[in-house]
């Protein structure tokens, strides 16, 4: 991996709390910003997956870093770039340090 290729900041938001108002109600819930990293991005033909036994066709997005120490993506992790988000679906390790994070666009800028 060359990288000069990872020109992209990418930020990581971590799931919230789930809070409660004064009478008992759930809270939206919010995301906070754990760190950020620089990644190179692609995408690839669309594919079909079964989510939550549903088939979904989507575009997936493909992300590379390199890995850091205390700063590592999870799955359970969302990323923010260019004001899209994206769930994150599949992190992969590559040699050299580098993870090759697989995402699914949430929301489109």
């Amino acid at each position: 991996m060359n990288p000069g290729k990872l020109k992209y900041r990418i930020a990581f938001w971590q799931k919230g709390e789930v809070t409660r108002d004064e009478l008992g109600g759930k809270k939206p819930v919010e995301w906070n910003l754990v760190f950020a990293l620089w990644a190179s991005k692609s995408e690839r033909s669309a594919s079909r997956r079964e989510l939550m036994g549903d088939h979904v066709n989507y575009v997936p997005v493909f992300f590379i870093v390199r890995k850091c120490n205390g700063k590592m993506p999870k799955v359970n992790m969302r990323i923010e770039y260019n004001t899209s988000v994206y769930d994150i679906l599949n992190i992969t390790e590559m040699e050299n340090d580098y993870l090759e994070i697989e995402a699914r666009l949430v929301k489109p800028s």
